[in-house]
């Protein structure tokens, strides 16, 4: 991107980097999240469990942009699931079969699996079923995974 209009590259974005590579990486991010929102292979999970927790109430997690299941009219509204046939967020059931598109990237994957594996530890015991607790994994393709997913897109159009 930078090349494009006459930078050279940068190898760090810590500190003292020029206003047009700070800038760069801003659209990066910002069309990554664009491109990720639409759905793609490798960024949308099929046959998701979601479980309630004890209120009733069944929690998205933030990296989930869209849920979507075949026979339920469902959305993601304040941080939980909620049925826009039935007007609430509160369900006697877990649900099955879940579609999410998910948003790579962010602290999970700076912290990596350590940090996922103690943050697997603290949610169990406001699951309403521990034992069937979702995994708490980090992005295999890192920061970047939709970045790197869109350029195989586009390479695969040539």
């Amino acid at each position: 991107m930078l090349s494009c209009i006459g930078e050279a590259p940068v190898n760090t974005l810590d500190s003292g980097v020029p206003t047009d590579a700070v800038i760069a990486q801003s659209i990066l991010d910002e069309t990554s999240r664009e491109v990720q929102s639409r759905g793609w292979w490798f960024n949308t999970m099929k046959g998701l469990s979601m479980v309630r927790q004890a209120s009733g109430k069944i929690a998205v997690p933030p990296s989930y942009v869209t849920i979507d299941h075949a026979e339920m009219d469902i959305v993601k509204r304040g941080g939980f699931v909620y049925d826009l046939a039935e007007n609430t967020d509160v369900f006697e059931k877990d649900i099955e079969d879940v579609e999410a598109i998910i948003l790579g990237g962010g602290l999970g994957t700076r912290f990596g699996q350590p940090m996922a594996d103690r943050i697997g530890t603290a949610m169990r015991p406001y699951l309403f079923q521990p034992d069937k607790a979702p995994p708490v994994v980090t992005a295999a393709l890192g920061d970047k995974g939709g970045a790197i997913g869109a350029t195989l897109l586009v390479g695969a159009r040539r």
